[in-house]
């Protein structure tokens, strides 16, 4: 079967990045270095860290759209990623809904100061949470399924996290 020719990853550039200008920062996210065959499942694995790191820094809304320039002479792609950012986000509340009021209190207890009302939404805090967290939780209950953030127009954000039982 033939594979046809190989490219090999000539760079990544990125435009439209204001939140984090470092660029070399940017393209750590990629293990794909200049030079080798080019993997598209490399490249998933970048945007992918690329959303975490916006995460982490409140921009929820982050997305990347790759455009790829082909070389054919030379087998060569440049990958140029366009970033919108979205705006950043803060925390304005967080509530605990629970009729057990022992859990809620030690899912309070668990809960970052750094997602406290007034900082930076941060995406991997609030996985960190779900794990501490999930020991707590009745059988079958799931944070990702009780834990709603909801984007004000104040590019604030009010995050619930609902354990009542749902009415039948």
């Amino acid at each position: 079967m033939d594979e046809g020719p190989r490219y090999r990853l000539k760079e990544i550039t990125f435009v439209g990045n204001r939140a984090i200008s470092n660029t070399k920062a940017l393209r750590s996210q990629f293990l794909l270095t200049d030079g080798e065959v080019f993997d598209r499942e490399s490249i998933g694995r970048g945007l992918d860290n690329l959303r975490q790191v916006y995460g982490e820094l409140g921009y929820i809304n982050f997305s990347v759209v790759p455009e790829t320039q082909i070389d054919e002479e030379n087998k060569l792609i440049t990958l140029v990623l366009d970033s919108d950012e979205g705006r950043q986000f803060t925390i304005k509340s967080f509530t605990i809904q629970d009729p057990d009021s022992q859990r809620a209190a030690m899912l309070r207890a668990l809960w970052p100061e750094m997602l406290e009302p007034g900082r930076i939404y941060n995406a991997r805090l609030i996985k960190l949470f779900f794990e501490k967290a999930e020991q707590l939780l009745p059988p079958g209950a799931s944070l990702e399924r009780t834990l709603t953030i909801k984007q004000n127009s104040l590019d604030t954000i009010d995050i619930v996290l609902n354990q009542e039982p749902n009415p039948d």
